[in-house]
């Protein structure tokens, strides 16, 4: 694993991702890593549902790239942690604080729609 990668999602060395990830959610919890991206399942997805958000995920379908919020995210990597309220994204930051942003299930309108 690119320890750079891990930097950006995680805010620590490649090593520490894991025990991150299970500090902040639970030892229980399922993840996947993709690209800048660490996907988080805390709706206990079926393996299949899993698969499928892994294969197909696609950060600008879910961060809106038009959107000041958004864009750190875009462009530096976060957890994704989908609940069954719906996806949100989450940035943890060097100051032992977080930015946290509600995502949309669908793409986002494209401008001049």
């Amino acid at each position: 694993m690119n320890s750079a990668k891990a930097k950006v999602v995680s805010g620590q060395s490649a090593n520490d991702l894991v025990g991150m990830v299970k500090q902040v959610f639970g030892k229980a919890v399922e993840f996947d890593e993709v690209g800048l991206f660490c996907l988080v399942h805390l709706d206990h997805p079926k393996a299949a549902e899993r698969k499928k958000r892994v294969d197909e995920f696609t950060p600008y379908l879910i961060f809106d790239k038009s959107c000041p919020h958004c864009r750190p995210f875009l462009e530096q990597g976060a957890y994704v942690l989908f609940t069954k309220d719906g996806p949100y994204g989450l940035r943890l930051l060097p100051d032992n604080t977080y930015e946290m942003v509600g995502l949309c299930d669908t793409p986002p309108a494209k401008s001049g729609a």
